[in-house]
């Protein structure tokens, strides 16, 4: 098993358990009104960029799927809010959905686009692909304008265990990496998700091949 190690001022405290390959979606069952997470971003000179916090505002349960709506607000470098709106945790099945624009810095669509993950995955499950055109608009001093964006899925894979290590300890975790294709530009995503269905850690590479972006999991509260 793999051992990645994220820089941290805090103290690191260990944290080992057998990943089990339980439903994920169980403990996204156990969200409620309040509970919050706080994801900071970094460049790939490890340079602060951006720190995004998601607090819980409503759980809706219907008859096949359950729909977490989260607040998310984000601050920059210098603590400043950039943006602030909603996103939403859809539990379907065996399935979870988070909303892409979580994922991609800057998308924006009226009509939200989920990635599609495994509650229960397994080394060499697929990741299913999506294509399509989204749009949004615009306000620009009374002026409405109508942006489109193509944006597509491709070559999604759940790979191999590995442990890794944030502030909030060490956990083991289940690597999975897929392909953006935002109009003209491509990023490879690589992710690390623990049993609880919690994104550690996402990587950004551009389609150089070179570390554009990383994210972390800094703080979590479900109390």
């Amino acid at each position: 098993m793999k051992k990645i190690y994220l820089p941290s001022s805090a103290l690191f405290f260990l944290l080992f358990s057998a990943f089990k390959t339980t439903n994920m979606c169980t403990a996204y069952a156990t969200y409620k009104y309040g509970t919050s997470w706080e994801v900071t971003t970094y460049n790939d000179e490890d340079e602060l960029v951006s720190t995004t916090t998601y607090t819980v505002q409503e759980i809706r349960k219907e008859a096949e799927r359950t729909s977490i709506m989260n607040e998310y607000v984000t601050t920059n470098k210098k603590g400043k809010q950039s943006d602030k709106g909603y996103m939403s945790i859809i539990l379907s099945g065996n399935n979870y959905l988070l909303n892409l624009s979580s994922m991609i810095p800057g998308y924006k669509s009226d009509d939200p686009q989920f990635i599609q993950y495994s509650c229960t995955p397994k080394t060499g499950d697929d990741i299913p692909e999506f294509s399509k055109v989204t749009t949004f608009a615009t306000d620009n001093m009374g002026q409405i304008s109508i942006v489109s964006n193509k944006v597509g899925l491709e070559d999604g894979k759940y790979g191999e265990m590995e442990t890794i290590t944030t502030a909030l300890g060490t956990f083991n975790s289940i690597k999975i990496s897929y392909k953006i294709r935002l109009d003209m530009h491509d990023y490879v995503f690589t992710e690390w998700i623990d049993e609880g269905g919690r994104t550690l850690k996402t990587q950004r590479m551009d389609n150089k091949g070179k570390l554009d972006t990383y994210s972390v999991l800094t703080k979590f509260s479900n109390e």
